[in-house]
């Protein structure tokens, strides 16, 4: 993982960033397999941050940066 980021919404949550490929998991400290995927581009990501919800702020290895919905699986925001 590029970043982890812990999710105060949900206690033992935390996202993991790939600096490799555009992907975020979601994991939980209790389990062993990540609760939920998101497919955010095919750039790395250097820096995940939570605004809440269910919105990330995310810094691509590309240069670009963003404002994902989980919830919606979309683009809020996004500058190249």
């Amino acid at each position: 993982a590029g970043c982890l980021e812990w999710v105060r919404s949900r206690p033992g949550s935390f996202l993991a960033a790939s600096e490799r490929h555009g992907s975020i998991r979601q994991w939980n400290v209790s389990q062993s397999q990540p609760q939920k995927s998101y497919k955010v581009g095919n750039t790395g990501l250097r820096t995940v941050r939570e605004l809440g919800e269910d919105r990330i702020l995310t810094a691509a290895t590309d240069g670009s940066v963003g404002v994902y919905n989980m919830k919606l699986k979309r683009w809020d925001h996004k500058m190249v």
